[in-house]
């Protein structure tokens, strides 16, 4: 699909969200500028102590430096597409994409805490007029993802996952609301051909999918990992009313490994 498809799944979205900012929400699955459009992210300092954060704006495909994306960020260290700061006790920032591009660019966010920090990350993805979305930041590996879909009386669901690690292999079930089994996929993340984000409606890909409301399972592995490798997941699912009305739906999930702290 076209990025211009892509984006036009959020042209008409206005926002609305009750998420809940985790402690553990290291990747921004979404990040959308140009052509009007830009994303306002905010990180949170959650310790009771000054922290310093760096946070990674990265391209669907290709290497993270070739995203020449613009980035606005008081009181903080701009250099390319990372922005690095500190932030003090109950402190926070909010980290701007300038926009300036006229074609649409979509990516992603990687937020890393110094000294395991915790921190909260949230963004919301805007285009001029009003039109916003708000996107919650996700555990940065999930290995078992329930998201449920709605894709009847001109609704649609559209998934989004990101991976970092080559060859993750994403093994995805798709139940109808009765329960019953309705199909099977999958799709492998390569160095071979570096995507590290996907964006697609459940309906266009699936046309069975069409009139159905139900549940998609997604389970991860790494089968070529190494030992030192880094292995990292994270999905949401975006729903859209036929009034362009549009939400995250957050992952129901049943698996998520925890970073360590130390």
């Amino acid at each position: 699909m076209s990025s211009k498809r892509l984006a036009s799944l959020l042209l008409v979205a206005a926002a609305c969200s009750a998420g809940v900012v985790q402690d553990d929400a290291q990747c921004l699955p979404l990040v959308q500028d140009g052509s009007g459009w830009s994303t306002v992210v905010t990180v949170v300092n959650l310790e009771a102590k000054p922290s310093r954060f760096e946070l990674t704006f990265r391209p669907a495909k290709g290497l993270p430096t070739e995203w020449t994306i613009g980035l606005r960020a008081p009181e903080a260290e701009v250099e390319g597409h990372i922005v690095r700061g500190t932030l003090p006790v109950g402190g926070s920032i909010a980290i701007e994409t300038t926009g300036g591009s006229k074609d649409i660019q979509r990516g992603y966010a990687q937020l890393f805490g110094f000294q395991s920090a915790r921190l909260g990350l949230r963004a919301i993805v805007r285009k001029e007029g009003g039109t916003t979305l708000v996107v919650d930041g996700a555990a940065e590996r999930e290995d078992a993802i329930r998201l449920p879909f709605d894709n009847t009386a001109g609704s649609s669901t559209s998934l989004i996952w990101v991976s970092e690690t080559d060859y993750a292999l994403v093994n995805m079930i798709v139940f109808a609301a009765d329960g019953k089994e309705l199909l099977r996929d999958q799709f492998q993340f390569s160095v071979t051909g570096p995507v590290s984000q996907e964006m697609f409606r459940l309906e266009e890909r699936y046309p069975q999918l069409r009139g159905i409301r139900g549940v998609v399972d997604l389970e991860v592995s790494y089968p070529s990992a190494g030992f030192y490798d880094r292995m990292l997941f994270s999905a949401i699912a975006i729903h859209t009313e036929p009034t362009g009305v549009a939400f995250v739906q957050e992952s129901l999930t049943t698996q998520r490994w925890k970073p360590m702290r130390y």
